[in-house]
């Protein structure tokens, strides 16, 4: 949904949904969309395949909401408190129409969702999160993809609400070792054999350093401005195909 995307146009209910989900499966093998109603008392078991359950998503029945009580709070906050504030998703959420008409989703290539946020807590509106919502969302792309995507974020995520990670280089080698160990214990308890595990262990120290290093450059590209003879062609180059 663009800036007068003609889904908004065209939808005549009061609560617009923004979905980019397809349907899942649940753990009885029925199918059910990908936005689920988890039922009280229980905890979720999803499946993104046949073989590989998503378990115990345990959380509070309550609605958590986040609202600016004072616009003048904002510029005092920490960049983190502001990132909670805006957090906002259009894999699968729903927004009043009304909402939507008064602020559209901006034309960007990556984050319009959670640069909706930002405009919607300080245009005074509030952003609920209903854990009983439960969610299908993965993907399945190579590491340099999703380096370029963490790239993307964190440069937008220090745009909105300056948020910076990793501040040093010397984070992204302590966070990269972190990673690597807790992603190998993860890849030594999975179930499907040695060959499949050390396939994914000898993807592990690479797949956690470009995590960390696209944290760094990103909220840097954003201080530098994404120019000078660095940052401009790193950031080009970053931004194809993503």
């Amino acid at each position: 949904l663009g800036s007068g995307g003609w889904g908004l146009v065209l939808w005549t209910g009061l609560v617009l949904p923004t979905t980019a989900q397809t349907p899942g499966c649940l753990g009885d093998g029925s199918c059910a969309p990908g936005l689920l109603r988890k039922q009280p008392g229980q905890s979720a078991t999803l499946r993104t395949s046949p073989a590989q359950p998503i378990q115990g998503l345990a959380m509070s029945l309550d609605l958590l909401d986040e609202r600016l009580h004072k616009a003048e709070l904002w510029d005092s906050m920490h960049p983190f408190e502001r990132f909670r504030l805006i957090a906002f998703d259009d894999v699968a959420s729903c927004v009043r129409k009304s909402v939507m008409s008064e602020i559209p989703f901006e034309r960007r290539q990556f984050g319009e969702d959670v640069a909706w946020g930002r405009q919607a807590i300080l245009g005074g509106h509030t952003l609920v999160m209903d854990p009983q919502a439960v969610v299908i969302h993965s993907h399945n792309n190579p590491i340099s993809y999703e380096f370029k995507r963490v790239y993307l974020d964190h440069q937008n995520l220090n745009d909105l609400v300056g948020l910076r990670t990793i501040p040093s280089l010397w984070l992204v080698a302590k966070f990269s070792l972190k990673a690597w160990a807790h992603l190998s214990a993860v890849v030594l308890k999975d179930p499907r054999g040695w060959g499949y595990r050390l396939w994914w262990l000898l993807k592990t120290p690479a797949y956690g350093f470009t995590q960390n290093l696209a944290q760094y450059l990103g909220a840097r590209s954003s201080l530098a401005g994404r120019k000078g003879w660095f940052w401009g062609p790193l950031d080009r180059w970053l931004r194809k195909g993503v």
